[in-house]
């Protein structure tokens, strides 16, 4: 091989590779774990959703291909919030705000996601944090990619700190 291939391989994998796989990377949500997103939040300070889902559940499995497919909730979700998914059935322990929380086999679900929605075990539901990883609200059920940007967009602009989920929604019709 002479050094006019070698050197035109190595500036196609320096230039044109990274590019590649940053469009790939606009082109999805970019989850991250429970820790990642508590330490990226308070860095950056952006909100936290956690998407709590569960194999069998045929809504939950609806979201993952049609609404968190849509171009725009991916743009808006990779820019204003650290994405969360979380398994109900998952059997690890897992460690928040110095707390162990555990698979609980008598409810069938796991603690945590168990304290996030208040004790209400419905699939699928997203959990909104602030950027301390303090519960805002859980939202229940399944929402298309035009009813999840209107959420989120509500939470993340701060708007409900001063307006009604109701004012707004009647607003943005």
């Amino acid at each position: 091989m002479d050094i006019r291939t070698v050197i035109f391989a190595a500036l196609v994998l320096i230039f044109l590779v990274p590019g590649r796989i940053s469009a790939q990377e606009a082109d999805r949500i970019k989850w991250v774990s429970l820790d990642g997103a508590m330490d990226y939040s308070k860095r950056q300070n952006k909100m936290i959703l956690v998407f709590i889902q569960t194999e069998w559940c045929g809504w939950c499995k609806m979201m993952e291909k049609k609404t968190f497919q849509n171009q725009t909730v991916i743009n808006y979700m990779n820019e204003n919030y650290f994405a969360v998914r979380m398994d109900v059935l998952q059997k690890e322990d897992i460690w928040f705000k110095g707390f162990r929380f555990q698979y609980m086999p008598q409810l069938q679900a796991h603690q945590l996601a168990y304290q996030l929605l208040d004790g209400k075990l419905k699939y699928p539901s997203l959990v909104i944090m602030n950027y301390k990883a303090e519960v805002i609200t859980p939202i229940y059920g399944f929402m298309d990619g035009k009813q999840l940007v209107k959420i989120l967009t509500y939470y993340a602009e701060g708007i409900y700190e001063t307006q009604s989920w109701d004012q707004y929604r009647r607003q943005r019709k």
